[in-house]
This record gives C-alpha cells, sequence and structure tokens, in this order.
C-alpha cells in the first residue's frame, strides 16, 4: 500500500519466481483525497477480501525522494484504523528512489538517522523490516529476492498464518463461499458446453459416414447404368450393323447412310446419359456435404457464441457480488 494516489481499483498480478506462484494485490491509493474514508475503506475490504483468507505480508511503500510528512505518517495511522494495529505485525516497509542516496552519496543508513520521529515510529513498529529498491540498479532480480526472504522469514515467523483482519474475515469467508458456488456453476456450464460440442462433433462424424455411404452407393448406381447403357448400346450397333451390311450387299446405299447418321446420334445420346448420370449423383453428393458442412458451422458458432454470453454473465455477477458483498460488511466507524 502507497500513499500516493496511483492505483484508483484494487489489481491482482500473478507470478512465479523459482517455482512458487506469487500473487501480489495493488491496493488504492491512501491519501487519495478525492475519496471518503468511507470509499476506501470500501476499496480496502475488496483488497483484504479478495486476498482471502489474507496476504503473507503487507508492503507499505515511501518514497525516498522527498521528506517523509505528517501527511503521509497519517496514511500510516489511517491503514491501521481501517485494519487494525496487528497488521503492523505484517508488514514490510519498502523504499522506492534508493539511487537518489547513491547519487547524493548517502546509505540508508544515513537517511533513517536524520529521519522524523514518526518514521522511526513506523519502522519499530514494523520489526525494523524494510528493503531499499533502487529504480535504475542493474541487477534488480537481487532486491526482489531480498524482499521475498524477508516475507518467508516473516510467514515463518507466523507459522505460515497470513494476516486475517477481524474486521473483514467474515466478509472475505462469504465472498469465498460465494466465488467457489460461482465457480463450480460455471465448470458445470463448461462440461455442458464441451458435451454440446462433443455431440456435434459427433453428428458431423455420422454425417459424414452417411455421406460416403451414399457417395458409394450412387457410384455403384451410376456404374450399374453405365454398363447397361453400354451394353444396351452395344447391342443396338450389333443389330443395325448387321442390317446395313445386308443392304449394303443389295446396293442400298442410301438406306445405309441413314443408318450411319442414326448410329452417330446413338452414340452422342450414350454419351449424353453418361454424362448425366455422373452430374447427377456428383450434384447430390455436392449438395448433401454442403448441407451437413453448414449446419456443424452454424452449431459450433452458437456455441461458441453461447459460452462467451455466460462467461460475460458469469463476470458482471462477479463484480456486482464484491461490490455488493464490500457495500454490506464494510461499516466504519
Amino acid at each position: 500500500m502507497s500513499s500516493a494516489s496511483v492505483t484508483e481499483t484494487c489489481k491482482l498480478g500473478r507470478n512465479e519466481r523459482n517455482g512458487v506462484t506469487i500473487d501480489v494485490m495493488d491496493s488504492p491509493g491512501l491519501f487519495d483525497t478525492k475519496k471518503t474514508h468511507e470509499e476506501v475503506a470500501i476499496d480496502v475490504v475488496q483488497a483484504v477480501a479478495c486476498m482471502h483468507p489474507g496476504p503473507t505480508a503487507v508492503l507499505y511503500v515511501i518514497s525516498l525522494a522527498n521528506r517523509y510528512t505528517q501527511e503521509e505518517n497519517g496514511v500510516y495511522e489511517r491503514l491501521k484504523s481501517l485494519l487494525d494495529k496487528h497488521v503492523t505485525e505484517y508488514m514490510i516497509v519498502i523504499f522506492t528512489r534508493g539511487s537518489d542516496l547513491r547519487q547524493n552519496k548517502k546509505t540508508i543508513e544515513d537517511f533513517l538517522s536524520r529521519a522524523p520521529s514518526e518514521l522511526r515510529k513506523v519502522l519499530e513498529e514494523c520489526g525494523d523490516r524494510y528493503v531499499v529498491f533502487e529504480n535504475f540498479a542493474d541487477d534488480k532480480d537481487s532486491q526482489v529476492d531480498r524482499l521475498l526472504q524477508m516475507v518467508r522469514t516473516l510467514s515463518a515467523a507466523h507459522g505460515g498464518q497470513p494476516y486475517m483482519c477481524p474486521k473483514y474475515g467474515e466478509v472475505g469467508e462469504k465472498m469465498n463461499k460465494e466465488v467457489d458456488k460461482r465457480m463450480k456453476k460455471a465448470e458445470k456450464r463448461e462440461l455442458q458446453r464441451k458435451k454440446y460440442v462433443q455431440d456435434l462433433k459427433m453428428m458431423m462424424k455420422q454425417a459424414q459416414e452417411q455421406a460416403e455411404t451414399l457417395r458409394t452407393e450412387l457410384e455403384k448406381q451410376a456404374k450399374k447404368r453405365d454398363e447397361e447403357i453400354k451394353m444396351s448400346s452395344m447391342g443396338r450397333e450389333d443389330k443395325l450393323t448387321t442390317i446395313m451390311e445386308a443392304m449394303q450387299k443389295h446396293e442400298l446405299i442410301y438406306e445405309a447412310s441413314e443408318l450411319k447418321q442414326l448410329l452417330y446420334e446413338m452414340e452422342k445420346e450414350k454419351s449424353k446419359e453418361l454424362n448425366d448420370a455422373e452430374q447427377l449423383s456428383k450434384g447430390r453428393i455436392e449438395v448433401f456435404e454442403k448441407q451437413t458442412k453448414e449446419n456443424y458451422e452454424k452449431r459450433i458458432a452458437e456455441a461458441i457464441e453461447e459460452s462467451k454470453k455466460r462467461e460475460a454473465n458469469f463476470e458482471g455477477e462477479m463484480k456486482k457480488l464484491k461490490d455488493s458483498i464490500a457495500n454490506r460488511g464494510c461499516v466504519i466507524s
């Protein structure tokens, strides 16, 4: 938590370092003069409740660029009044702008020796736990490692128990139960969505199998018709050829010429019948496959759209839930 009014709403960040998952809740600036005491209290309630059962450590950020003021000390006292006095047992002071000290050829000890009594009291109540961060340091990882080691030591000193504010513990517990309830509902909806998509895939597979069966059947029918047409055509050709040869023997040249034309037209008709049969089979298969694909894609799109709507509704419900719980459970006297 910082005295600067930088963060307007609670923001939860998550990272992993050396195999350990670290959650950091950046809370609203307690020095925000635009907010009332009650509004800041609501923000703090949400920050504490969202990290239920409680944070491992509370980081109080102070800049070394300026002298520690009475207003900043008021922020510290305000924090204790919003939570409780035991919060200092979990607090670590973070001094930023450590590079300023190095540029002025001073150490943190030099700074603290001239610090106001209010700041020395803060450090005393926090068990003299502090870490200096240099904004322009080449090795920033070592600074983070020092802080994490201090957090681990602090956690061990408390037996692994996080900070639990008695004022907001019940609010956090209720919120945690409600979140679990909503998550179970969301998981159930997700399972239903997956089952729906799985059913659609099964239907698509069955439709493809039916299309393949239809294709095979139509190809068989087309092949059978082709053979029948060929056999019929061959029979007619043989018969007409015999007649034409007989007529040629009797020098019926004119009639033979007409029969040649008839044979030519019959060949054209046979080719047309084969082509029509092939186009009919191909057209029926293409129409069936197109309809099946369009139906499948439509159902998949509907399932995805429905899933997005449910996720959006769930996020909206969770936001309303946090706001309503915070408003009911954070009356600060």
